[in-house]
């Protein structure tokens, strides 16, 4: 028999599931050999895992090969682990190289300081172009550190009655609503000036109250389930032509069902954003 796990299926044995009568069993184990069944928020960590460590890996390749080209391939013995420890080894291989210089400037003293001071002013710009690219690898990543809050706070704010994949109201939000973290850790909503959106009381708007404003927005309501009399204005049939020609939200989810794609999947995901991207679909 088959049995279909969302948008996939699986051929298993009847004794699998059977016993030697012909009956089903009480408990039930099936292999798992080449499948992994994670959680969202266990799929969500292992993304942002993934994404943290390819990031320290650039930044320890790059460092590698600096030290690589100052002290030589075979001197390089770990020091590239940390920006601390690069820049370390390469004060020492300046002394080292300052100190030799010293000891040959009993000959020509005064050639030698300027070649010294050539050699110095090497180093200085070594580690400066290394202290850069260590301000840019953290800047990269305090920016994904700001996504990844910014998509976690409005993921865990979007209502159950949905009528599309939470992926694609995501990236919808985000297209025509404007977002920061602000200096306390919270993710907030801003207006079309850039400052913070403001309830009546001049306080900052909560994300909840962001996300849940978004949709109470004239013709957004359509991106929730509709139910007569209910919340949502102009509804589906408001928003059926699109804009300019372009493709309903609610014509595309068809077109892939006729394609055998089915909603929320990641290939349907990929279509929705990609489709969003380039304007092809009416938000």
């Amino acid at each position: 028999m088959k049995i279909k796990i969302g948008d996939r299926e699986f051929d298993i044995e009847d004794d699998q599931i059977k016993d030697e009568d012909g009956n089903l069993k009480g408990e039930v184990s099936l292999p798992s050999d080449g499948l992994v069944i994670r959680t969202s928020e266990e799929d969500n960590t292992f993304r942002d895992n993934i994404r943290q460590e390819g990031t320290a890996i650039g930044a320890e390749v790059g460092r590698k090969e600096v030290l690589k080209a100052i002290l030589g391939e075979d001197q390089v013995n770990g020091q590239h682990k940390s920006d601390s420890a690069s820049i370390e080894a390469i004060k020492g291989w300046g002394t080292s190289l300052a100190d030799a210089k010293l000891k040959e400037a009993n000959v020509e003293p005064d050639k030698k300081i300027t070649e010294l001071e050539a050699d110095k002013q090497i180093l200085q710009g070594t580690i400066n172009d290394l202290q850069a690219k260590n301000t840019e690898v953290q800047g990269q990543f305090d920016t994904f550190k700001r996504n990844i809050a910014i998509d976690n706070a409005i993921m865990s704010n979007l209502p159950d009655n949905l009528a599309f994949p939470k992926d694609g109201i995501l990236t919808i939000i985000k297209q025509k609503q404007q977002f920061d973290v602000d200096a306390s850790g919270n993710v907030i909503g801003l207006g079309a000036d850039g400052q913070p959106l403001k309830d009546a009381n001049a306080s900052t708007l909560g994300i909840g109250a962001v996300v849940n404003d978004f949709f109470n927005q004239d013709g957004n309501g359509a991106y929730l389930k509709q139910t007569t009399g209910g919340h949502g204005g102009s509804g589906h049939g408001g928003d059926s032509g699109g804009g300019g020609g372009k493709q309903t939200v609610e014509d595309f989810t068809k077109e892939m069902a006729e394609k055998g794609i089915q909603a929320n999947s990641p290939e349907f995901n990929t279509h929705l954003r990609s489709r969003i991207e380039a304007g092809t679909i009416a938000v």
